[in-house]
């Protein structure tokens, strides 16, 4: 985290706050901040359970977002998109170890999951993975 303040710092972007917290859990954190945007790049594969459990950190997340923020990001998505041989071993082996709980994971549940929580919901595939990208 110190490592991306610092790169973004350079940027002269603003004021940069980073959080260390886990997603599934209520934050203390008051809801008032406000944050223009949030990224989700590469996080969701690793959140364990299936995506209607995975929606937790999305509703944790988004009370977060300013009136017209936006939470983007990308996930690994899991056996329907037919991973070749060294992507299947990977993630077999990711999954075993618990570093990735994604097996299950689909499109389709994604963007229903996603359309829960909010009004505006872009999720498009691109190979393995899925982007999206939400807002009210």
């Amino acid at each position: 985290l110190r490592a991306a303040a610092a790169q973004v710092k350079q940027g002269k972007v603003g004021e940069v706050r980073t959080f260390r917290r886990d997603l599934m859990q209520p934050s203390a954190e008051p809801a008032d901040t406000g944050y223009d945007s949030i990224s989700l790049f590469h996080v969701l594969h690793c959140l364990p359970g299936t995506m209607d459990d995975k929606e937790t950190a999305i509703a944790n997340l988004k009370r977060y977002l300013s009136k017209n923020g936006v939470l983007y990001g990308v996930t690994i998505l899991g056996d329907e998109v037919h991973h070749n041989a060294i992507g299947r071993s990977l993630l077999k082996v990711y999954n075993d170890k618990g570093i990735m709980h994604n097996l299950g994971d689909k499109l389709e549940d994604l963007q229903r999951m996603l359309k829960r929580q909010f009004q505006n919901v872009d999720v498009r595939r691109h190979n393995k993975v899925a982007l999206f990208v939400v807002r009210d």
